[in-house]
């Protein structure tokens, strides 16, 4: 289960880098590079890509406190079997 959310976790990682490379944003024209027309992406497109963004964002932020919890839980469990193996001894 960790292996596949951490999995997830990169993939939506990489998504995101491509997809604020590819985002026109004012002022910058780092998206219009990776075509020769200079209206590479309608105002419609780019924000659709915003929220697109925004969504994986949310969705990486969600999955990093998962990743917190999850860690969390593992940690006192192992306290605790040591405390008792202190206690049993």
């Amino acid at each position: 289960m960790l292996n596949f959310l951490l999995t997830f976790h990169i993939i939506l990682a990489g998504l995101l880098i491509t997809f604020i490379l590819i985002n026109k944003g004012k002022g910058s024209e780092i998206g219009a590079t990776f075509n020769n027309n200079i209206d590479f992406m309608s105002s419609k497109e780019s924000n659709s890509l915003i929220k697109k963004i925004i969504i994986i964002l949310t969705i990486l932020l969600l999955l990093s406190i998962i990743f917190i919890n999850i860690t969390n839980n593992k940690q006192k469990n192992n306290q605790e079997k040591e405390i008792v193996k202190i206690i049993e001894k």
